[in-house]
C-alpha cells in the first residue's frame, strides 16, 4: 500500500531539504521501519500545491500560511485515524457526511452513493469490532482473536496503532514526521511558525510503500 506523509526538516534550500530526506530515509536498516521503500513526492507529486500556489514536494516555512495550511491536513488526517480507533472500540454508527477527504492519502469520493457505502461499512465493522472487544475484556484469559475473516485481527492492532499515534510515535496513519524533534506530532513546528524560528523549516511529500 501507498500513504502520503510530510517529512519536516531543517534545511538551508529544497535541494538541501531533499537532500536530507534521503540521508535520513537512506540510513534506515533494512526491515527497522514500518515503510519498505519510498519515493520524494510519487504518486502525490505537487501535492503541496494544495496549499500554497506554486509548491510541488518541497515548501519552506516562511511561506506561514501555506505551512499552516499542510499542517491543517496532517491534523485532520491524524484526527480521524483517532476517530476510526475510537469508533472501533465504542462500535458507534456513523453517517454519510463523517466520510473522509482521503484514505491512506488517496481521495475517497463525495457522491452520496460513495459516502452512504462507506458509512454502511464503517458501522458494521465497528460494531462487529465492540462487540469482539467486549468478549476479550470479559476474558480472564489471553484472547485470541484469530487472524482469519472478520474483524478479529483488527480489533488488537488497530488498539495498538492507535496508541501510537497518541504517544507521537511514527508510523503510517501518521502522515507526518519531524525528522529533528522525532516525533509524529507537528507541534514544534506549529510553534515555530508562532515565533518565527520555522524560517528554515521545510516540508517535504514522500510517498511511502508498506
Amino acid at each position: 500500500m501507498h500513504v502520503v506523509h510530510l517529512l519536516a526538516v531543517t534545511a538551508e534550500s529544497a535541494e538541501d531539504a531533499i537532500k536530507i530526506v534521503d540521508s535520513n530515509l537512506g540510513a534506515t536498516e533494512e526491515g527497522s521501519t514500518w515503510w519498505d521503500w519510498y519515493e520524494i513526492g510519487g504518486r502525490w507529486d505537487g501535492f503541496l500545491g494544495e496549499f500554497s500556489e506554486g509548491a510541488t514536494n518541497v515548501l519552506c516555512c516562511t511561506d506561514k500560511e501555506g505551512a499552516r495550511k499542510a499542517l491543517e491536513w496532517v491534523a485532520r488526517s491524524q484526527n480521524y485515524a483517532w476517530r476510526e480507533v475510537r469508533d472501533l472500540m465504542t462500535g458507534r454508527q456513523v453517517s454519510p457526511d463523517e466520510a473522509p477527504e482521503y484514505i491512506f492519502g488517496i481521495p475517497t469520493g463525495s457522491s452520496p452513493e460513495q459516502r452512504q457505502h462507506w458509512a454502511d461499512r464503517t458501522s458494521e465493522q465497528n460494531a462487529e469490532s465492540k462487540e469482539l472487544l467486549d468478549q476479550m475484556l470479559a476474558s480472564d484469559e489471553v484472547p485470541n482473536p484469530g487472524w482469519g475473516g472478520g474483524v478479529g485481527w483488527l480489533v488488537p492492532w488497530r488498539i495498538k496503532q492507535g496508541m501510537k499515534l497518541a504517544q507521537g510515535e511514527w508510523y503510517s496513519d501518521s502522515h507526518f514526521w519531524d525528522v529533528e524533534a522525532y516525533t509524529a506530532r507537528p507541534d514544534e513546528v506549529l510553534d515555530g511558525l508562532d515565533d518565527g524560528t520555522a524560517d528554515s523549516t521545510y516540508l517535504v511529500v514522500v510517498d511511502f510503500h508498506y
